[in-house]
């Protein structure tokens, strides 16, 4: 098993590489498996590639993302077209729904 700090590494080079994150400020800890995110990006967008990105890390338990989406004109066109955050989710989980075969 990894200990925090070798968890917290693995992450932190993980998010080096993911391209669309070039500008995001990102703080990450890691207790036991279990990281957290917190810091802001510029998007939703970014703010779930961080979390798919975390996700794909052997070690990683669970992502506990805190981090927020700044506001500026892209993020501020997307709440007036789509409402909060938590709308956007909840909408996108209600349209991916798969049935029984």
């Amino acid at each position: 098993m990894k200990t925090n700090l070798e968890l917290q590494k693995d992450v932190q080079n993980e998010l080096k590489w993911e391209s669309i994150l070039i500008d995001s400020e990102i703080q990450i800890t890691a207790d036991e498996g279990d990281v957290t995110l917190t810091g802001t990006v510029d998007s939703l967008l970014k703010k779930m590639a961080v979390v798919d990105a975390v996700k794909q890390i052997a070690g990683v338990k669970s992502v506990i993302n805190k981090v927020d989406v700044k506001s500026g004109k892209l993020a501020d066109i997307t709440k007036s077209t789509f409402g909060n955050e938590e709308n956007i989710l909840s909408n996108t989980e209600d349209r991916i729904k798969v049935s029984g075969a």
